[in-house]
This record gives C-alpha cells, structure tokens and sequence, in this order.
C-alpha cells in the first residue's frame, strides 16, 4: 500500500447494511460484551466518565455500554458521509439505522434489564453525546483543540490501521492519542491483523486495506507511549459463526487493547 485511501468512496449505508445486518455475529457481539466488562469494572453507574470516540465511522454500538457511566461523550470522525449518518441517528430521523437490535443485546443480554429499558438506553446515549466533530490522524492537531480532553476513555475501533500504511504511522498515531487520555485513564484499541503484511475488506463495491496489526506489536506500543496494565483479548476469523466471506475481507484476527496511563 504505497498511498492512503480516497475514504470519499466509503458509502456507510453499503457498510451498515453488509458489516452490521445482524446481532447474532460472533464478531459483534464479542467486542460489545467486552466493552460491558470494562465499563462494568468502574462500579455502579453513573461515574461521570469524559469518553473520546476517535474514527466512529458510521457506528454508535459501541459507546451503549459507556453511556450508562458517562456524563459527555465525543465522537470523532473523518469523513462527512459517515458524521452524517450519526447525526440522523442522533437527531432521531426515521430514515436513520436502527441500532434498536444492538441495544437489546447490550442492555436485555448482558446487562439483564428489562425490553422497556432499552429505548431509554438509546434516549441516554442520545444526551450524552455532546458533539460529533470531525478527525484525521495525520494532521499534528487530529481533532479541534476545543475537544483535546483530558478524557477518561479513549476509543478507537477499526481505525488507526486503516488510515495508516505503515507501522511506523500507526504507532506516531497511537501517540497523539495519548495526549487525550487523563494520567490513570484508559486507551482501548480495536485492531486487526491479516495473513500477511496487509489485509483488505469491502464496502459495497469499493475495496479497503489496512495495515496487518500484531498482538506484540499492540503491546509494545503501549508500553512505549507511557501505559501499563495492558490486556489484549483476541478473536479469531475462525470462530464458529463470523459470518464475514472470503470475499468481502481477509482479517485474521481482531484485537481488543485495554491499557492504562502511567501517573509520570
């Protein structure tokens, strides 16, 4: 990959519907009971947490389980298209994705509440939200000044590979996120490794490529910008019920980083 994407092509509707037509995929559903465990590990809600989302793309999923100890949640992402869709979300369009089969697993499934509890869930998630503004990793300044942080989650799933071609790249991008996260605050990553040096997925008819992102190498980077206590949790392509063909991407494994930031 000797150039970045024209990300313009990126339809998030083709996105939506291919990569998040159903709950049931193991894929989902792993990295969203994750996300409940660590949530769930900062005691009884409400905790007041500033999170950053940094390259949402068209997805809200997976900030449910942080609006229920969140006070103020920023989503961050680079293209229009994809802030867009989140906004209809937001501003409740009829026309928007129905997110409503992802809360039910969150809030009935995992948390074990009731079905009336799941549109209120939706409704918190909607309040806390007080911004949806725009990224890109390479500039010196990746999102505006006026939502630098300090957070105390920052999240990016299925990103910093993506807008990266190089190792190198993508560790320069894990350390400007570094900035945002509060000493004692949590960086939670979510990336992929492939077969080989890159991967590649689909969105629609367009094709996409990332970086291939090993566990050591997750570690090591964290270590470096200053984080201890680092947990990978990883799952495999081959887990009985991906429902990701051949065709459509060459992942091999995804990986969840859950790191803490030293005090010095």
């Amino acid at each position: 990959m000797a150039s970045r994407q024209n990300y313009e092509l990126f339809d998030p509707w083709d996105y939506v519907e291919d990569e998040y037509d159903t709950v049931s995929d193991p894929f989902h559903r792993h990295s969203l009971k994750l996300l409940h465990e660590f949530y769930k590990s900062y005691g009884s809600p409400p905790a007041g947490l500033k999170v950053l989302e940094f390259g949402t793309g068209p997805v809200i999923i997976y900030e449910i389980s942080a609006s229920l100890y969140a006070s103020e949640i920023v989503l961050s992402e680079y293209t229009e298209q994809n802030r867009e869709l989140l906004q209809m979300w937001l501003d409740r369009d009829p026309d928007a994705p129905d997110w409503s089969p992802f809360f039910e697993c969150v809030v009935q499934e995992l948390e074990g509440k009731s079905k009336e509890e799941v549109a209120t869930r939706e409704e918190k998630l909607r309040q806390v939200v007080k911004a949806v503004i725009p990224c890109d990793i390479h500039k010196d300044t990746p999102i505006e000044p006026a939502y630098h942080g300090p957070y105390d989650v920052v999240f990016t799933c299925q990103c910093l590979e993506c807008a990266c071609t190089s190792i190198e790249e993508f560790s320069g991008a894990v350390s400007k996120l570094v900035k945002f996260v509060k000493p004692g605050g949590k960086l939670v990553i979510v990336t992929m490794e492939g077969a080989g040096d890159n991967f590649f997925y689909m969105v629609g008819d367009e094709k996409f490529f990332g970086i291939s992102i090993r566990e050591k190498t997750v570690t090591t980077m964290l270590q470096q910008a200053g984080f201890h206590d680092i947990q990978i949790k990883s799952q495999r392509r081959d887990t009985p019920g991906i429902m990701d063909p051949p065709e459509y991407s060459d992942w091999k494994t995804k990986i969840l980083a859950f790191a803490t930031k030293n005090y010095k």
